[in-house]
């Protein structure tokens, strides 16, 4: 299963495909992007999806994002995008999810390993109990870890933005400086790369000392934050090596502040892109000084570890971890990957959503079998739900100069009835893309079930194995047009006529089960209410069509799931 994982920052997002093994994160491909780049996260999400849409099957989505989840949404602080995760599951198929920045590095910490971390403060050996994090980067990130007795539950919080508390007289003035400037001043005003600006000129002011012109230069030319700190750590200007010092005892102050607060007697670690380039400021005390004076309260912080995250995927793990998680958990709830045969199976919310993610995966097997093949070899199913997915599959890139399409059934009516599949097939798809019409292998069915299952073997004999077969599930479990009990079920030949169907028209002709069974790929579409029983009666053992299909992939609606499975598909109430 491959995960689509962002970490989606003010300065820079960046986008992963992965593939998550307990809590080991594998990196399939990542892009970074200069977030301001982009008006909107979708146009950025487009980009990355266009260029890796051929090689990957995303499922699943989670995106760590600089800004307060709230329900499904989230209005990012220091963009100007507002990222809704139905919007997105609607119009990309796989399953989202939203977590805060700091939320996602929490989630993120399991992936570490000891050489990802560095530890500022050993803590008490039997340090047990609540974690927290906190990173300075482009902005103030603070969140919580939960403790329930055996597992950690990452919260988030807002913790950035609460008011910037001076503590002693120089403190003071810079809060009344800062307040000419801001509405409020925050944590995030003095403690992030915005911060280290503000420090750094209010202390030219306070101490009346001029930037020099090569500092003004590197200011001016690059990332100023990063001019100002390279300085300090190089000792090549006194006031920029003041300001990062106080930017550390700034840091460890409202680290101290978070730790007080969540009481995180299981650790606290620093995150964010600052804090591994000043590790000499963290290390020599400044940062642990001001971390543990809280008075009567110092015991309480020495015997809490730590660390420091040098790791800068964590905030990227974090959400493949939780998609995972969340996956697993639905599996489990769900209970439908004891589908017989089945080789994967996927839940939506809804048949738009099914829809929508098929389409994606059509898309994805054909420039597989084209860059491997030359040709893709697709037959189609009839029905409401295929027909959603086609009417989304005209939009979306495929060569279809090198796509051969044939059909898996079709009703013994007149050519160019309105009750045909292949009729139903152009108006969805075929008339809205450039497809040649010697590409396209339609049933005779018009010639009666006989003739054209004869006529249409030879059609498929001459094509070989299919690429990929699109199928359908009805109420009573039938498959294309083999229905159960019927005499067709057992037919040898590619393609096989069925009579006496118990809907009309009773007379159809089917590809044969050897016919689907052989194809590369299998893919059940299956929505509604309607589709329960006999989706029970597969999880029971019952041989109805649809369960002949051995290594299908099986994507259900919501609707679709067994009663047996309904109470434990109710999510929990989630805060992402």
């Amino acid at each position: 299963m491959s995960i689509l994982a962002g970490d989606i920052g003010g300065t820079k997002t960046r986008l992963a495909i992965v593939e998550v093994a307990g809590t080991q994160v594998h990196i399939l491909r990542e892009v970074s992007y200069p977030s301001r780049d982009y008006a909107e996260f979708g146009m950025l999400l487009d980009d990355f999806l266009h260029a890796n849409l051929r090689e990957f099957h995303v499922t699943s989505a989670a995106f760590g994002i600089a800004g307060p989840v709230q329900g499904r949404v989230v209005q990012t602080t220091n963009l100007p995008w507002r990222i809704d995760a139905d919007a997105l599951q609607r119009q990309y198929g796989f399953t989202c999810t939203l977590l805060n920045d700091l939320e996602a590095t929490a989630y993120g910490l399991p992936a570490l390993g000891t050489e990802d971390l560095l530890t500022l403060q050993a803590g008490a050996e039997s340090a047990c109990g609540n974690a927290a994090v906190i990173a300075a980067g482009t902005g103030l990130g603070e969140a919580g870890l939960y403790w329930d007795g055996e597992n950690y539950q990452p919260f988030a919080t807002e913790g950035g933005h609460a008011s910037f508390s001076p503590a002693n007289t120089q403190e003071i003035a810079l809060l009344r400086h800062l307040q000419q400037q801001h509405q409020h001043v925050s944590w995030e005003r003095v403690v992030s790369g915005m911060g280290l600006l503000s420090l750094h000129e209010f202390l030219r002011q306070y101490r009346n000392s001029a930037v020099p012109d090569w500092l003004s230069a590197e200011i001016r030319d690059g990332d100023a934050a990063a001019a100002i700190a390279n300085a300090a750590l190089a000792g090549r200007d006194e006031i920029c090596v003041a300001t990062l010092e106080w930017f550390a005892r700034l840091y460890g102050a409202e680290a101290g502040n978070l730790a007080l607060k969540v009481m995180s007697r299981g650790g606290l670690y620093l995150g964010g892109g600052i804090a591994p380039k000043i590790l000499p400021l963290l290390q020599n005390g400044t940062f642990m000084e001001a971390f543990l004076g809280k008075g009567r309260m110092r015991p309480l912080l020495e015997a809490m570890p730590v660390r420091v995250i040098l790791n800068d995927r964590a905030a990227l793990y974090g959400p493949a971890l939780r998609a995972a998680k969340l996956a697993e958990e639905e599996a489990s709830e769900l209970n439908v990957a004891a589908l017989p045969g089945a080789q994967a199976v996927f839940i939506h919310d809804d048949p738009e959503m099914l829809s929508a993610a098929v389409a994606r995966r059509i898309a994805g097997l054909a420039a597989e079998a084209i860059d491997a093949r030359g040709v893709f070899h697709l037959a189609l199913a009839g029905g409401e739900t295929p027909r959603r997915c086609y009417e989304k599959l005209r939009y979306i890139a495929i060569d279809w100069s090198r796509v051969r399409l044939y059909f898996g059934d079709e009703r013994c009516l007149p050519e160019g009835d309105a009750l045909r599949n292949d009729s139903m097939a152009r108006a969805a798809l075929l008339n809205h893309v450039t497809l040649p019409q010697v590409n396209i292998h339609c049933i005779p069915a018009e010639l009666g079930a006989i003739a054209a299952a004869a006529r249409y073997t030879l059609e498929l004999e001459s094509a070989g194995r299919l690429d990929l077969v699109l199928l359908g599930m009805g109420e009573d479990g039938h498959t294309a047009s083999l229905f159960p009990g019927n005499p067709a079920n057992t037919g040898i030949d590619a393609a096989v006529p069925v009579f006496n169907a118990p809907k009309p028209p009773a007379e159809r002709v089917s590809l044969g089960m050897g016919t689907l069974n052989a194809a590369h790929r299998k893919l059940f579409m299956v929505a509604g209410a309607g589709k329960r029983e006999a989706l029970e009666q597969i999880l029971r053992g019952v041989a109805l069509p649809a369960a002949q299909i051995s290594n299908a992939e099986w994507h259900l609606d919501r609707a679709a799931l067994p009663i047996m499975n309904e109470l434990r598909g109710k999510r929990k109430c989630r805060s992402e």
